[in-house]
């Protein structure tokens, strides 16, 4: 599979809140602010690469020389749960004072839907470990152009005196996800009739 098939499947044609509508959880809480948005996007991309390619090696050298794959997810979880551990002890010792903030954002970054499919995805679908990366980033790509539209679309209907309130905080971020979802659904369509799915 060639890179620019990798970043377009993993980016647009399946787009992990916008066609898989995966990591949806935390999304009325992430999507305060676009800023936050942001920062939410970068980091679930690190979060993917670093659990991406770990797991590809891991599966590579270990679960499939062994014939084990039963045992896939139960790597993957494990990978999941000590990233997690090792993140918040990293982040407490380098920013003391922000242990508090730390301690609630790690999880929600590494612990999700997200990471989890499109990790397990790309190490079955992708031959090599530079594709690998190059996935996990376009998927954080795709993160990233769901997410930021999304939490401008709330901030500026909080901001606006709509006549009704249906349309603030949690219900416009779902409308806007659906909106955004129908319009990228014939991009998706059109994709893929020549790219292979990867998750």
């Amino acid at each position: 599979m060639s890179a620019l098939a990798i970043i377009l499947t993993a980016s647009l044609a399946q787009n992990v809140i916008l066609v898989h509508y995966l990591g949806v959880w935390p999304l009325p809480v992430v999507l305060q602010s676009p800023r936050r948005a942001v920062f939410l996007s970068a980091s679930i991309t690190v979060a993917l690469v670093w659990v991406s390619g770990v797991y590809w090696l891991i599966r590579r050298v270990v679960i499939v020389p062994l014939g084990v794959e039963v045992l896939e997810t139960l790597v993957l979880t494990t990978i999941l749960a000590l990233s997690t551990l090792g993140a918040m002890r990293l982040g407490s010792q380098i920013a003391p004072f922000y242990r508090k903030r730390i301690m609630q954002t790690v999880p929600v970054i590494l612990i999700n839907t997200t990471v989890f499919v499109v990790s397990m995805g790309l190490a079955r679908s992708v031959e090599t470990y530079p594709q690998v990366l190059l996935g996990a980033v376009a998927a954080g790509a795709g993160l990233f152009f769901a997410l930021v539209p999304l939490a401008a679309v709330r901030v500026h209907f909080e901001r606006t005196q709509s006549p009704s309130s249906l349309l603030r905080g949690d219900v416009s971020v779902y409308l806007a996800t659906a909106v955004m979802a129908l319009a990228i659904q014939q991009i998706d369509v059109l994709l893929q009739r020549f790219l292979v799915p990867l998750y």
